[in-house]
């Protein structure tokens, strides 16, 4: 049961440091069995001799707890559980999307707020927004006419928004990226 066990230990590819059977250096451990039965505190060569009669892992659940916490199982399904798991909450996560909202210098009174309330929208979706300025021309010599758009443009969102990145200018594009307030 042990050769299998480091095996198995040895080729899976696992992001958590758990330490299983031989692996585990504390001298006691907490002992939890294989039906979630806690069976107190004990050596860890007798938790070890436990496991082995029962043809299960020991498996270090809890490494930080004193004494560490242990259970019993087959370490293939501990793998297969939390691979399973891990795979749940990444079906579950929300990606972070980021909207983008383009202006120009000339921009007319009535046309951005039309884009506040659209960048309104999508702050309250969850989304990030890039509000960006593109300098057209000789627009470029006047990035200060930019920089009072996105002043201007900012304000009004300041009661969903908060600032993740101050305006950057970058190839004739001055932008800033704003996300929504907890």
């Amino acid at each position: 049961m042990l050769v299998k066990s480091l095996y198995r230990r040895r080729n899976t590819i696992s992001t958590d440091d758990l330490r299983i059977n031989e692996e585990i250096r504390a001298p006691e451990v907490r002992l939890v069995d294989e039906n979630g039965v806690a069976l107190g505190v004990i050596s860890t060569a007798e938790a070890q001799r436990i496991a082995d009669e029962r043809n299960l892992d020991l498996i270090e659940v809890a490494p930080n707890s004193v004494p560490p916490v242990c259970r019993l199982m087959q370490w293939d399904h501990f793998r297969y559980e939390q691979a399973k798991q891990e795979r749940k909450n990444r079906a579950h996560a929300k990606p972070l999307e980021t909207k983008e909202i383009r202006l120009g210098v000339s921009i007319s009174g009535g046309d951005l707020e039309t884009k506040i309330r659209q960048a309104k929208s999508f702050l309250g979706e969850g989304h990030r927004v890039r509000i960006s300025v593109r300098f057209k021309g000789r627009a470029d010599a006047h990035p200060e006419l930019g920089q009072a758009l996105i002043d201007r443009f900012v304000c009004a969102l300041d009661d969903l928004a908060t600032l993740d990145r101050p305006a950057i200018l970058e190839n004739k594009i001055l932008a800033v990226v704003v996300s929504p307030k907890k």
